[in-house]
């Protein structure tokens, strides 16, 4: 019995200081026994200490192992490959910038901002001094994916065959014929230039109109999609408002002004037809009375399906408020991105013009051609341009208008007075005498006619001078002496 008790009370001592060693090395283990008394605790103090220091050496580097690589964080995430600023890699984030503030504001740990900030000093100051105070601020988002299709669709090129913009136009853009032609005259040339049609002078400008005119027509042409858009948007938007005043909505009789800055609205004011003035008789609920006879309802029963048509009643006029308020909203900002759209479209539309009309005015003189470009712009006539100038009637016009006032000007304003050129032989004076061309005495000689040279004072075939004795050199050179053939053939016939 009395090994058997110290045996037990050893088994006993062995399980405490098991125990004691796991609470030791920090063990969180279920089932351990953490309540010792204190003899016991402090007999195995010296034991446990050693083991404590070991695995506190491991545990600490277990914790610091992660941290050794500069780019990750304590769960072994690597940052280098994290992308939460665009304008800055991770280790170059800085406060300075609105999108890195707003990144760094989610993450908690320090120990991860030190490392996405570590070299801030040098980014925070590029951050500040970056741009420029004229920079311009965008004012229109678009996503990347838009971008992307935007960038696609203008670095398509032309359509492969040469024939599918033909069949396109004629399968899906033709309009009839008047309103075909009313679209596209203002770009045609007036009568008055078919006489110069077939002026190699004006060859290269003919070309260009022709090429210039084309290239503006199809991209009108273009446009016809975008008219049917329009025409669809609006009527879309009196359906709408049909719709919701057959479902009880009731609208303002002086509609409100549309808002918002993300289209120019100084110069045009656009009503909003869709805003809604009251929603209380939308979905009003049936009668129940002839129901309620049929049935034999009490009065409890037709509370209860009073109460129940009412709820669905509510519920349906929330779901419904809300699909038209969403509707109409986005149909509002299609309708204000299409007239703004009309407004962009004709003033480039205009540039184009505005080049077929400067380079075909340029075979006019300087100031006819100014006077023609400046009445014959779109706010100066008194109609809609029926040709390229406004119309034959308004070129013509024009035309006699600035030669008329060319006229009245050279009349009126006084001639410049020219200096007369001084005819007398003094020396002072700048006008140089030309001499007789020596062609010209030969030419005389040769028809037989004299010439008088006034500086030497002799006519033809006097000698004495150094002139006349070189004329003679030269004359008997070209054969009126012996040694040509002409003298030798004179020569021997005399013989």
């Amino acid at each position: 019995m009395g090994s058997t008790s110290e045996s037990s009370s050893d088994d006993e001592r062995d399980r405490d200081h098991g125990d004691s060693d796991n609470e030791g090395s920090g063990s969180d283990q279920p089932g351990h026994n953490r309540n010792h008394d204190s003899d016991d605790g402090l007999s195995d103090l010296n034991d446990v200490s050693s083991e404590d220091s070991d695995s506190g050496e491991d545990a600490r580097e277990q914790v610091d192992e992660p941290d050794l690589n500069y780019n990750t964080d304590t769960r072994g995430v690597d940052l280098s490959k994290l992308h939460l600023c665009p304008s800055h890699e991770a280790g170059s984030m800085t406060r300075d910038c609105a999108k890195c503030s707003a990144a760094l504001s989610i993450i908690s740990d320090q120990n991860t901002i030190d490392k996405l900030t570590s070299g801030a000093g040098s980014s925070g100051l590029l951050s500040r001094y970056a741009g420029r105070c004229d920079q311009v601020k965008p004012t229109i988002e678009l996503s990347d994916s838009v971008i992307e299709l935007a960038h696609t669709m203008i670095t398509q090129g032309q359509f492969r065959a040469k024939n599918a913009w033909s069949d396109v136009v004629k399968d899906h853009m033709m309009l009839p014929a008047a309103q075909h032609e009313k679209l596209s005259q203002d770009i045609i040339l007036e009568g008055v230039f078919n006489k110069f049609r077939y002026d190699k002078r004006y060859k290269h400008l003919f070309k260009y109109h022709r090429e210039a005119r084309d290239a503006l027509k199809n991209l009108r042409l273009s446009q016809r999609p975008v008219l049917s858009i329009i025409e669809k948007v609006n009527n879309v938007l009196l359906v709408i408002r049909s719709l919701g005043e057959a479902a009880g909505l009731t609208f303002p009789v002086d509609s409100p002004v549309r808002t918002g800055d993300f289209v120019p609205r100084d110069t045009r004011t656009v009503l909003n037809h869709l805003h809604i003035g009251g929603s209380d008789n939308m979905f009003l609920p049936p009668c129940i009375q002839d129901l309620a006879v049929k049935h034999n309802f009490d009065e409890n029963a037709k509370k209860d399906v009073n109460k129940l048509f009412d709820a669905y009643r509510d519920d349906m006029a929330k779901q419904y408020m809300k699909l038209f308020i969403s509707v109409g909203r986005s149909l509002n900002d299609i309708d204000d991105l299409l007239i703004f759209y009309t407004d962009v479209y004709s003033h480039v539309d205009a540039s184009f013009r505005d080049l077929l009309r400067d380079r075909m005015a340029s075979i006019f003189k300087s100031h006819v051609k100014t006077e023609i470009l400046d009445k014959s712009k779109p706010m100066k006539l008194k109609n809609k341009p029926t040709a390229l100038f406004g119309g034959d009637a308004d070129i013509r016009n024009n035309i006699k208008a600035a030669t008329k006032e060319d006229a009245y000007l050279s009349k009126a304003v006084e001639k410049k007075a020219y200096k007369p050129r001084n005819s007398g032989g003094s020396a002072s004076s700048s006008y140089r005498h030309r001499s007789r061309s020596r062609s010209r005495d030969r030419r005389d000689r040769r028809e037989g006619k004299s010439s008088y040279n006034p500086k030497s004072g002799r006519g033809d075939g006097g000698g004495g001078s150094r002139g006349g004795a070189s004329k003679r050199k030269y004359n008997n050179s070209k054969g009126r002496g012996g040694n040509s053939k002409k003298g030798k053939y004179d020569n021997n016939k005399k013989e």
